[in-house]
């Protein structure tokens, strides 16, 4: 007799293979009393990125479909909404039945220790220690002594110009000339949106590895143009000046991270994203940073997301 579908299950468009079993990987028999985070837990694994590479998705209830489907599961967790692993029915696909698999090419980091080079930025410093993700959130930065690590590592001093390449030339500005005192605290919440976002995107492109002359011919990181703002229409020069200046800091900071940090970095924003967002760029975290064959717009809007969820980690 089937087995009745729970109403969270929902079938993907495009089912993984029933009868191939993911790529690279090693087949794990799930008993009783077991779930996706003790088996995640068991093999150092984050436990999204272990559904994602079984079944292509982090859609729960696609993720439910095939634990019937293929998986053959038949026990429920007591609210009908999950299947859960032990007990199994004779599924249709011996590939699958009664198991999940492991990745057996992955990066593993534990007690790594890389001194090639000698790291100034504490940020970078902090994502080259190996550990859970999730851990880092919560893990505040100062983005003004960000700023004075970038100053080291560049070599200048507030106040010096930085060529970024194709004639742009960046000056950077003491932060309390950029804030501009305690006056206009409306104002000076702006400032403070455009340093982040700046410095955020610099961080990210940085860790990437992009160069100058990279990001000079593309428009959509680096601003050309003041910034506008209905409220404050005379400031979008200051505006574009702040973003600038920081967004230079923050590819310092970036580029300041060794493999270790930037696995250990894009696995934190992995960790903070959306199914959906890790259903759209499951490709980079597959190949930890293979995106030429994206779309220029693709790969700016993942930048810009790593921006923002790093964003949350700066007080200013």
């Amino acid at each position: 007799m089937p087995v009745r579908a729970l109403i969270t299950e929902r079938r993907p468009s495009n089912p993984v293979s029933p009868i191939a079993p993911p790529a690279k990987s090693t087949e794990y028999p799930v008993g009783d009393g077991e779930d996706w985070k003790s088996v995640a837990k068991k093999h150092n694994l984050d436990v999204q990125r272990l559904i994602h590479h079984n079944f292509k998705t982090n859609n729960s209830d696609e993720v439910n479909w095939y634990l019937r489907e293929y998986v053959g599961c038949i026990e429920h967790t007591p609210d009908r909404l999950n299947w859960k692993f032990g007990s199994t029915s004779k599924s249709k696909y011996p590939t699958w039945v009664g198991k999940i698999f492991i990745p057996t090419e992955r990066y593993d980091f534990k007690g790594t220790v890389m001194t090639s080079k000698k790291i100034t930025s504490p940020l970078a410093l902090a994502f080259q220690v190996p550990g859970d993700p999730l851990a880092r959130v919560g893990q505040f930065f100062d983005v003004f002594t960000l700023f004075d690590a970038a100053l080291t590592i560049l070599g200048i001093e507030f106040g010096a110009a930085f060529m970024l390449g194709a004639g742009i030339t960046v000056t950077v500005l003491s932060p309390w000339v950029i804030l501009g005192g305690l006056a206009e605290p409306a104002l000076n919440a702006l400032r403070k949106k455009y340093m982040l976002e700046g410095f955020s995107l610099g961080v990210v492109l940085g860790a990437q590895g992009k160069t100058n002359k990279w990001i000079a011919a593309r428009h959509e990181y680096f601003n050309n143009d003041p910034i506008r703002d209905l409220n404050y229409p005379d400031y979008g020069k200051q505006f574009r000046g702040l973003y600038n200046q920081s967004f230079v800091l923050g590819l310092a900071n970036g580029r300041e991270f060794n493999l270790v940090a930037k696995v250990n970095f894009f696995e934190f924003c992995w960790s903070q994203m959306t199914s959906y967002a890790k259903d759209e760029y499951a490709d980079y975290f597959k190949e930890y940073g293979d995106v030429d064959n994206w779309s220029p717009r693709k790969q700016e809007n993942f930048y810009k997301l790593c921006a923002a969820i790093l964003a949350k980690q700066f007080k200013i």
